[in-house]
């Protein structure tokens, strides 16, 4: 299936010791525009063995009818997953 809008990953970097992803480049962010308009490269962390965004940058200026910022970044908190042993 070659739908470009559905499938947006265009580049992945992985870890060579572990095989975990660092960072990719994909096409658009979310499902509205200005997000989905402009490629994104995320970066990944790991915390205590999962796989989470860090942190969202545009690779180029989003187009808004207010505005037209350039440098966006999606920082994500840092969350800690639950421990779901007893």
């Amino acid at each position: 299936m070659r739908d470009p809008h559905r499938n947006r990953l265009r580049e992945l970097w992985l870890d060579p010791k572990t095989s975990l992803p660092v960072r990719a480049i994909v096409a658009g962010v979310g499902n509205r525009a200005p997000l989905q308009d402009v490629n994104w490269q995320v970066e990944f962390t790991q915390n205590q063995c999962g796989t989470y965004i860090a942190r969202e940058i545009a690779l180029a200026p989003l187009d808004s009818a207010a505005a037209k910022p350039y440098n966006a970044t999606i920082t994500s908190a840092e969350g800690r997953p639950p421990n779901r042993l007893p």
